[in-house]
């Protein structure tokens, strides 16, 4: 069976131990901390071009944050992100903060 979704890459050693400890300092550096991860739902239904409602979800149990702004300055985070623009040919402005998920003991992510 061919498998026609996107392309998925994998990237052993993508990021080193300075630039993993600068994404996790950076995602609660203004205070926030990691937050029940949920999914947003788009109602393509509605007359105003579909609303997005948050939604907790079962296929996945992890809490996530999200790097933005003083995150994104950080000298680590910033090598990250010279790798994503240099490896997709894509800068930075096109595509979502990067978003940090963190797993508990017992907590799982399925397929879905």
């Amino acid at each position: 069976a061919e498998y026609d979704g996107p392309w998925i890459m994998t990237f052993d050693n993508f990021l080193d131990d300075y630039e993993v400890e600068q994404l996790i300092k950076g995602a609660t550096i203004n205070g926030d901390d990691f937050q029940r991860s949920i999914d947003h739902v788009r109602d393509v239904g509605a007359k105003s071009g579909g609303n997005t409602a948050k939604e907790t979800v079962t296929h996945r149990t992890s809490s996530s944050a999200w790097c933005k702004q003083e995150c994104e300055s950080l000298p680590g985070v910033q090598r990250i992100t010279k790798r994503i623009e240099e490896l997709t040919g894509m800068p930075q402005r096109n595509y979502e903060a990067l978003q940090v998920l963190q797993y508990q003991e017992g907590q799982f992510y399925k397929r879905h």
